[in-house]
């Protein structure tokens, strides 16, 4: 079945919709809509699902439909559908967030990847519990955390000393 993942993704609110009307039959006008589907991919579900057709109008017991969408709803292609789609809704986003972050420039001095903790600017102090930064703008803190992160990182033995080992880390 053709554009299958598109209308997979409206089975539970179709579901839901059905279970508050009262009409007997659904025609392929109200099933479109349910689904989110166009005429020819409504006409092709109401034959598979066992719809009829009365003049020229496109019908299908409505209990037939809901029991029809609930063995869809428990099957797998209709799990592994949902879960892909979540798995892509969630790199997606990962990738948003990312591309966000990588537009954020913070400008760095030259030499920051030999930086130590006595090289930082005296605008950084760090005492056992405590860090203080005094900075002029948001750029400005961007900067001088990149700074004491590097430098944590070039001399972590020195820093734990600075700061005070935790108590989690076995000291």
């Amino acid at each position: 079945m053709p554009r299958q993942a598109e209308w997979l993704q409206q089975v539970t609110a179709a579901l839901e919709a059905l279970e508050h009307l009262t009409t007997p039959v659904i025609d392929r006008a109200t099933l479109e809509q349910l689904l989110g589907i166009h005429r020819r991919v409504a006409i092709r579900l109401m034959h598979r699902f066992g719809g009829y057709q009365a003049g020229r109008t496109f019908l299908i017991p409505r209990p037939a439909l809901i029991r029809q969408l609930k063995r869809i709803a428990g099957g797998d292609v209709y799990h592994y559908e949902t879960s892909r789609r979540e798995r892509l809704t969630n790199e997606l986003e990962k990738t948003r967030r990312d591309l966000a972050a990588r537009r954020i420039t913070i400008p760095t001095a030259s030499d920051l990847a030999w930086r130590e903790l006595s090289g930082l600017p005296a605008t950084i102090r760090l005492s056992p519990g405590h860090l203080e930064i005094t900075c002029s703008d948001g750029q400005d803190l961007l900067r001088q955390l990149m700074e004491l992160v590097q430098a944590i990182t070039n001399e972590f033995e020195k820093f734990e000393v600075v700061v005070g080992k935790s108590q989690t880390s076995g000291g």
